[in-house]
């Protein structure tokens, strides 16, 4: 995979690679591929908000259609856990993303829609709360 870490720092090289990896999502969420492209596009999108907050919408558009096109369903409990690095990196950025957008904002609302629909809040009374990242606890603390 390409470097792209060492074109992150110019803004408009980092809105093409979002372009890019948005284009991308269904390679970087194929279950016939390794995990490490989707979890290496994510490590690329946390440091480019990091850099560049302006490119947030972008960044919530590529986090939209990631979990659109995800085959893994956080919600299941009885699956076995072996995407934790990733469910924990999108969570990473989704409360990045909350923390940059005005309170009350759509795409807060879009955010917490997004914690809601993929990651197992309530269902499990507790019992499995490490299955689900602390961030996305976190957004509904600050909401």
């Amino acid at each position: 995979m390409h470097d792209f870490e060492k074109f992150i720092d110019d803004e408009n090289n980092a809105g093409y690679i979002l372009k890019l990896f948005t284009g991308q999502v269904p390679a970087l969420t194929n279950k016939a591929v390794d995990r490490f492209h989707g979890e290496y596009a994510l490590t690329i999108v946390q440091k480019i908000l990091d850099k560049h907050t302006t490119l947030k919408g972008q960044a919530l558009s590529f986090i939209e259609k990631y979990f659109d096109d995800k085959t893994t369903n956080y919600l299941d409990l009885d699956r076995p856990h072996n995407s934790g690095t990733e469910k924990n990196n999108l969570a990473e950025i989704l409360l990045r993303l909350f923390e940059l957008f005005p309170t009350e904002s759509s795409q807060q609302s879009t955010i917490l829609k997004l914690v809601n629909k993929h990651f197992n809040l309530v269902d499990d009374d507790g019992e499995h709360s490490i299955y689900t990242p602390p961030q996305g606890f976190e957004i509904l603390k600050r909401y």
